[in-house]
């Protein structure tokens, strides 16, 4: 009987198993043929800030092939000379996944200064984002008849230390180049990073069209005073028409005059000066179907301060310290910094995780940031208000009364501090629809496996214990009560240290027993920071509390009267 319910049992699981893998092979179907349903279209351009006489590269860029259908290059006619067209197409296979491109290319200039707007292009169904160009009036460049030259500009004549400054350097020439070599620029005493890496793009000077090759820096004065830069030297060899030419050209010298940080800047806050500041937070529970936050429980809180103009290694740290009622564990900073068309943005996470010790209603405090605006010059500053918690006693505890539903629950987490993004992704609905049809049945499918699994687990056990355990008719089955007053160190970590939490609160002659505090800080590292937990750690711990206890009864445990009494 026993041999023949394990053969229809494993029957069973292979069928589950098949039905498993079916639903995993649709879902990654339908995964994909949602994505080969939507298309995409970009629109790029090289440049958004040119002068009058530029020319530039419009680029539209299609995730699919498309034959007859082109972008209508014609809407940019009323504010650009359209140059020219051309048209690619890429396809590739790469590790079994396919994948194909089309690229449509146009080269133009503007007819007019301003802010001048490429228009959004539509193929097959698919559009592409407009985009803005802003064109100024052309500086005067050279002479009539010059084959080459070289130019250096700074973004501003003076700023403040520690503020973003950007020098561009860009070489002209008629012809072709056939080799040459600049050396890099000197900043004295400054932080630099390279905006732009040899860009290069043609201009119309004078009635000729000119290749131009740009270098941007972003530098950061470290001391006050004068800074000069100075003049820049392009040696090569120029091909002009059947004429191998030597060239030598130079840059000006330039000159920064670097101020000190303005006296209306608060002495005691960190020096940032920048061109805009923010900061903003995020929150996480461990238990995110859980609205309420109880005692023991883990928060994570992550800030961002995100800064234009500034590189991520100047951004300012922030300070963490436990409050009344919380511990707070912070991790490492993390910083990111991206070069963009107007400077460096970076991005400064601070992410720490939040343990309330007590009940009650408990308020994070406010941060604040003081921050030099260097577009108004004007003191501004950033900051995130003070956060209220409603923390419940903890779980599980016999002592504390049972907390409400969430539903009934007015001190619930407020919705502020579990923040929801929502994506939307342009494609059909009747995609959209199978895709999720066709998750549903993945989850539907993997749930009903895992409860045949759990199932099949208890009935090998079952049958394991009537095949070999020896039936003994006179044996008494009763449960062995648990002390949840007694320290058990044979508890998870993560268990123990709740248990603790919880007994202390009715025990006011520990909490502020300095070797047990001395004791819990390596498990709460363990737990919190995963860091090693030393051996017996646990006993240690249950051997101090169990102290007090054990001296009490040895105090109430009555004395026996000797046998023989000596008079």
């Amino acid at each position: 009987m026993i041999h023949t319910g394990h053969k229809h049992f494993s029957h069973r699981q292979r069928s589950w198993i098949h039905l498993l893998f079916l639903s995993l092979f649709l879902g990654v179907f339908s995964a994909n043929f949602n994505q080969a349903w939507a298309k995409t279209l970009v629109t790029e351009v090289d440049n958004r800030q040119i002068e009058m006489g530029d020319i530039i590269s419009v680029r539209v860029i299609a995730d699919f092939q498309s034959y007859a259908a082109s972008p209508d290059f014609e809407a940019l006619k009323d504010q650009f000379d359209v140059l020219g067209s051309q048209r690619s197409s890429n396809m590739q296979i790469i590790n079994g996944q396919y994948s194909s491109t089309t690229e449509w290319l146009a080269q133009m200039t503007p007819k007019q200064t301003g802010e001048l707007r490429i228009p959004s292009f539509e193929v097959e169904g698919a559009r592409s984002n407009p985009l803005a160009i802003r064109v100024t009036q052309a500086k005067a460049y050279g002479t009539q008849n010059q084959i080459t030259f070289i130019e250096a500009e700074l973004n501003k004549t003076s700023a403040y230390v520690q503020e973003e400054v950007i020098y561009n350097l860009r070489f002209f020439h008629l012809g072709r180049l056939v080799d040459g070599s600049i050396r890099p620029p000197q900043f004295g005493d400054s932080l630099v990073k390279q905006l732009k890496n040899q860009q290069t793009y043609q201009k119309k000077i004078n009635g000729q069209i000119y290749e131009v090759f740009e270098w941007s820096y972003a530098f950061y004065p470290q001391q006050s005073g004068e800074l000069v830069i100075a003049p820049q030297d392009f040696t090569g060899r120029l091909q002009l028409g059947s004429q191998l030419r030597a060239i030598h050209d130079n840059s000006e010298k330039l000159t920064l005059q670097v101020l000190q940080k303005p006296s209306s800047f608060p002495a005691q806050a960190n020096w940032l000066p920048a061109k805009n500041i923010s900061l903003s937070e995020t929150w996480q529970t461990a238990n995110s179907q859980q609205n309420e936050l109880h005692v023991g429980d883990s928060l994570t809180r992550t800030i961002k301060l995100n800064a234009l103009g500034q590189l991520g290694s100047q951004l300012p740290a922030l300070a963490f310290e436990n409050q009344t009622g919380l511990q707070i564990y912070p991790d490492q900073p993390q910083t990111h910094e991206q070069a963009a068309l107007d400077g460096y943005r970076s991005e400064k996470l601070f992410k720490m995780a939040i343990i309330p010790t007590q009940a009650g209603t408990l308020t994070l405090s406010a941060i604040t940031l003081n921050w030099w605006n260097t577009q108004t010059q004007t003191l501004e500053t950033a900051q995130l208000p003070a956060k209220t918690l409603q923390v419940l006693p903890a779980l599980n505890n016999p002592s504390l009364p049972a907390p409400s539903p969430a539903s009934n629950m007015p001190n619930a987490l407020p919705d502020t501090l579990v923040p929801h993004e929502t994506h939307v992704a342009n494609a059909p609905p009747f995609s959209n629809t199978m895709q999720l049809a066709l998750s549903g049945l993945v989850v539907l499918l993997l749930g009903a496996w895992i409860w045949q699994w759990q199932q099949t687990r208890k009935l090998k056990k079952q049958l394991s214990q009537l095949a070999l355990a020896p039936i003994n008719v006179d044996a008494q089955i009763s449960p062995t009560p648990t002390n949840h007053s007694q320290c058990d160190a044979n508890q998870t970590p993560a268990d123990f240290y709740r248990w603790v939490n919880q007994y202390l609160q009715n025990q006011s002659g520990l909490q502020n027993n300095p070797e047990l505090t001395k004791l819990l800080k390596p498990l709460k590292a363990h737990l919190f920071h995963q860091q090693a937990l030393p051996d017996g750690l646990l006993i240690k711990i249950c051997d101090l509390i169990n102290q007090p206890q054990t001296a009490e009864k040895a105090q109430q445990k009555p004395q026996l009267q000797a046998l023989y009494p000596q008079k």
